[in-house]
């Protein structure tokens, strides 16, 4: 019986050692009578072309993955430490179709609309700049009060003074606002339009992404 090192065949990653007659050994196994490579990690050695390598962090995950233990998923990839992570949104960006890509820059532009409007604007009716909240629900009170035609305590936040407390309106300083909402919104949403239309420009020139992320001003990691 002879001191032998063995191997899988299918996957060619190292098994064991020890004293083992050839003949009795299952099918399947590969041998190997040399000397090991000096290794820490023994699961870590691979036996291809008749010889016994050390493979480093990466190439072990990718040999995994090229015999097959591995199977990585679209979202998913070997970093340089060898490990498998998940790929951030911008690579997975840069890899999708040109429609793909097109569609989640889109949902982007809509997003960032909805929430600019949603994070409150400023007016000046009351003399002085004001911040006023602007939620869905800050809206639907802002259209309540318009329709009553009365005076109304709304909440708003003095800009010079950083107090935010409710302060009367006339009827005539909410219709006023409510005119300074819409044009806020319409801003965001004339410009979100024109980003849309820079977008599909962008993609039928065949822009790269981190062009169009420049030029669109769109942040993603």
């Amino acid at each position: 019986m002879n001191n032998l090192h063995l191997f899988f065949a299918d996957n060619n990653l190292y098994i064991r050692s020890g004293k083992y007659n050839v003949s009795s050994l299952p099918q399947g196994v590969l041998v190997y009578e040399g000397e090991l490579p000096k290794c820490q990690e023994p699961n870590k050695l691979v036996y291809i072309d008749n010889q016994v390598k050390v493979l480093t962090p990466i190439a072990w995950t990718n040999h995994r993955i090229k015999v097959g233990e591995i199977t990585l998923s679209d979202s998913q990839m070997v970093n340089d430490k060898g490990d498998i992570v998940h790929k951030s949104q911008l690579q997975l960006l840069k890899e999708a179709t040109k429609e793909n890509a097109y569609d989640y820059l889109y949902k982007r532009i809509s997003d960032k609309a909805g929430i600019d409007i949603v994070s409150g604007f400023s007016s000046e009716v009351l003399g002085s700049e004001h911040l006023y909240d602007s939620t869905i629900q800050d809206q639907m009170n802002l259209k309540d009060a318009l329709m009553t035609e009365s005076k109304s305590r709304i909440r708003c936040m003095n800009v010079m003074t950083g107090k935010k407390t409710f302060v009367d309106h006339t009827s005539e300083q909410i219709k006023e606002l409510f005119n300074d909402f819409l044009r806020f919104k319409n801003i965001i949403l004339y410009t979100a339009d024109n980003e849309k239309l820079l977008l599909r420009e962008f993609m039928d020139r065949d822009k790269t992404i981190d062009f169009i992320l420049d030029k669109l001003q769109i942040v993603v990691e």
